[in-house]
């Protein structure tokens, strides 16, 4: 099922990270199942809430439907693949419970996998940048900044969005939050993150800012 997922991510609106749109037989061809079984699994990525039918078509025929998908519940799962521990408690007849067993969700294995075998100047999709998110970012503000990134025709490739990620552990070494620097990012229209930015505009000096013009 979450091979169809994967593979419809790869046909995201370009415009809009959430919307996905691909024809049966194209997905089909893409993972190697037969049409009844991808109808099977959209059907069941619907019921479960990764995606949703908008009711808007696309295509020549304008057949093709248009999908949003739940970027939040997609990445809900940490990126072991694992759920986070449950503390060990002593239940009221004396026994031990024992913490959660870690399942690994074939998903996250899946997209772990793929990053490894990208390119560092492989473009990415959506559903592969929102898995880079740092853990510390709010979802929607890494949502806006990299639609900001996509209208300024910044890069969205791996060594891009690795780029950034290490930009952004600066702002933390500095005292700077990462939301807070998305957020002045997303204020300015900036594509890049740097934490000295975030410093020269605090200071409310925007005359010894010599990245100001970096839009």
């Amino acid at each position: 099922m979450k091979f169809v997922l994967l593979a419809m991510s790869d046909y995201a609106n370009e415009h809009d990270c959430n919307e996905l749109y691909a024809s049966i037989t194209t997905i089909a061809n893409k993972t190697s199942l037969d049409i009844k079984t991808v109808q099977k699994h959209i059907l069941t990525l619907e019921n479960q809430g990764y995606i949703q039918d908008t009711g808007r078509r696309k295509g020549r025929t304008n057949s093709i439907k248009i999908w949003s998908m739940d970027l939040n519940k997609i990445i809900s799962t940490p990126k072991n693949g694992a759920p986070p521990k449950l503390p060990i408690s002593t239940p009221k007849n004396g026994g031990t419970k024992h913490p959660q067993k870690r399942v690994i969700d074939p998903l996250v294995i899946n997209l772990k996998k793929r990053l490894e075998e990208k390119t560092p100047d492989e473009l990415l999709n959506p559903t592969e940048i929102m898995f880079l998110k740092p853990d510390p970012v709010d979802v929607e503000l890494w949502d806006s900044f990299m639609k900001l990134r996509v209208r300024k025709k910044a890069s969205q490739t791996k060594r891009g969005l690795t780029g950034i990620t290490n930009r952004l552990i600066e702002c933390v070494e500095n005292s700077i939050s990462m939301n807070d620097m998305i957020s002045l990012c997303l204020q300015e229209s900036w594509k890049g993150v740097n934490y000295k930015w975030y410093l020269n505009h605090s200071n409310d000096n925007p005359q010894n800012n010599q990245y100001a013009g970096y839009k």
